[in-house]
């Protein structure tokens, strides 16, 4: 219930906020949206680690097009079921990201738009308990990752965006710092009278083994409901 009161607040936070933009401003778009789906975490030789739970999710986005595109997002996820013998896979998480890019319109129907950019991210997760097994694995994760994209609109209603990222730094409460390998991201939707969004999202972020931490891998895969300002 505590994980639920999270999303809780942050929607609030953003029911605050969104009234905020400037209705002459064309140019700029604010969305809240938020997220249900599952959350899958695969670690190597942490069997109380891996596993799949149904995750909920909150977020919003900022976007200009001025010139060229600025995007400026925050999300807030939650483990939204109680944990079982998988009680040590990561519970929450917090993404910070900004993103620029170029539209370049084919036609009247079709627009490409190649994205690149940078986040900061936080998961945490109950640490390894008795037996010494304290530092083993870490509890509480802050890594910074890049990504790039390209994504693709057709008649302003249908988008596909589908990329990579890779996270380049990482502090953990266990002293560890894995580094970051190759993932994957694609998002895909429809929007409806140029407002609601309705997507489906899969992203996926890998890290590498470092001392007693070994290998890492988390796929987030949903489906996405927003509103555009």
């Amino acid at each position: 219930m505590k994980r639920i009161n999270k999303i809780i607040i942050f929607v609030f936070v953003l029911a605050i906020f969104c009234p905020l933009k400037s209705n002459a401003d064309d140019m700029i778009t604010v969305k809240p949206y938020f997220k249900y789906g599952s959350i899958g975490w695969q670690e190597e030789n942490h069997a109380l680690a891996s596993g799949n739970k149904v995750m909920a999710g909150a977020g919003i986005s900022l976007t200009d097009k001025q010139y060229f595109v600025k995007r400026v997002s925050a999300e807030i996820w939650v483990m939204a079921e109680p944990t079982d013998e998988d009680r040590e896979m990561p519970s929450d998480g917090l993404r910070l990201a900004i993103d620029g890019g170029y539209e370049f319109k084919l036609n009247s129907k079709w627009v490409v738009y190649p994205l690149a950019g940078i986040g900061v991210e936080r998961w945490r997760r109950n640490s390894p308990d008795g037996d010494g097994e304290q530092d083993r694995f870490w509890g509480d994760l802050l890594f910074a990752k890049a990504n790039l994209m390209v994504g693709a609109k057709y008649k302003d209603a249908y988008y596909v965006e589908a990329g990579l990222n890779h996270p380049f730094w990482s502090d953990t409460d266990s002293g560890h710092s894995p580094g970051g390998k190759l993932g994957l991201a694609v998002n895909a939707g429809i929007l409806l009278h140029k407002n609601v969004d309705l997507g489906l999202f899969y992203n996926q972020t890998a890290f590498g083994a470092d001392g007693s931490q070994t290998e890492s891998r988390l796929t987030l895969v949903g489906i996405l409901i927003g509103y555009n300002f």
